[in-house]
C-alpha cells in the first residue's frame, strides 16, 4: 500500500513536474529577474540591483505559450531544465500526502466521535434518518481541516519548490556551480527575509488544499459508499 502510493507518486511527478515548471514561468515571466540566479551570487543589495538592470535580464514577455516555453527551456538546459526541483517536488508530495491521510484519519475519528455523542442523546429514529448527511458532513469537514494542516506545515518546501523551478539555472552558458540548489535557495532566502519568507504564499495554498481536498474526499467517500450499496449479497 505504502510503496504503491509511494511509486504511483514519483511516476505522476515525471509528467506533473515538467508541466509545473512551464505553468511556473508563464506565471512569473513578468517578473523573472528577481529569481534569476545571477542576483542571489552574493554582493550584497548593489549588486543585486547591478544584477537586475544587466542586459542579460529576461522581457517580460519572454515566452509566448506554453509551446514556446517547452521550446525555449529545452533548448537553454536541455530535457533536464523541464525537470528543475523534481526531487524538491518529489520530496512534497511525499509527506503531503502522508500528512494529509494521516491528520483525516484523525481528524474523522474526533469529529466522529463528537458527533456519536451528541447523536446518542437523540431518538434512535432520527439518528437512522440523519446518519448519512452527518457522516458526509463529518468526511467533508475532515477533509477540510487535513487540507489546512497540510498545506501548512509543507509550505516551507512548496516555496523552495516554485522558486527553484522558475529559476534560469544560468542556462547553458554558465558554469555549473551557478545552478541554483534546493537548500540554496532555502538559505538565501531565510538570509534575505528571515524564517517567515518560507511561508510566503501560505495563506492561498491553504486555500487551494483545503477547496482541493474536500471536493476530492466528498466525491471519493460518496462513490465508495455508492459501490459498496451497489455489491450484490
Amino acid at each position: 500500500g505504502a510503496a504503491g502510493g509511494l511509486c504511483a507518486s514519483l511516476a505522476a511527478q515525471t509528467v506533473a513536474v515538467p508541466v509545473d515548471v512551464i505553468s511556473q514561468r508563464l506565471m512569473v515571466q513578468g517578473q523573472r529577474g528577481q529569481y534569476n540566479s545571477s542576483s542571489s551570487s552574493g554582493g550584497g543589495g548593489a549588486a543585486t540591483t547591478k544584477a537586475a538592470a544587466a542586459p542579460q535580464a529576461p522581457a517580460a514577455q519572454r515566452y509566448r505559450g506554453g509551446l514556446d516555453a517547452l521550446r525555449q527551456i529545452v533548448a537553454a538546459q536541455g530535457v533536464r531544465g523541464l525537470y528543475r526541483g523534481f526531487g524538491t517536488s518529489a520530496a512534497l508530495v511525499v509527506p503531503s500526502s502522508a500528512i494529509w491521510w494521516g491528520s483525516y484519519g484523525l481528524y474523522h475519528r474526533a469529529l466522529a466521535s463528537a458527533l456519536l455523542l451528541r447523536e446518542q442523546q437523540q431518538q434512535q429514529q432520527q439518528q437512522r434518518d440523519h446518519h448519512g448527511g452527518a457522516t458526509a458532513a463529518v468526511q467533508a469537514l475532515a477533509g477540510l481541516l487535513a487540507g489546512v494542516t497540510s498545506a501548512t506545515l509543507t509550505t516551507p518546501l512548496d516555496v523552495v519548490k516554485t522558486r527553484l523551478q522558475v529559476s534560469d539555472g544560468g542556462g547553458a552558458s554558465a558554469a555549473a556551480s551557478s545552478a541554483p540548489s534546493a537548500w540554496r535557495i532555502a538559505r538565501e532566502l531565510v538570509r534575505e527575509e528571515g524564517p517567515l519568507g518560507l511561508m510566503r504564499g501560505v495563506g492561498p495554498r491553504v486555500l487551494n488544499v483545503s477547496i482541493w481536498s474536500t471536493a476530492m474526499i466528498t466525491v471519493y467517500e460518496f462513490l465508495k459508499r455508492i459501490s459498496v450499496k451497489q455489491q450484490p449479497e
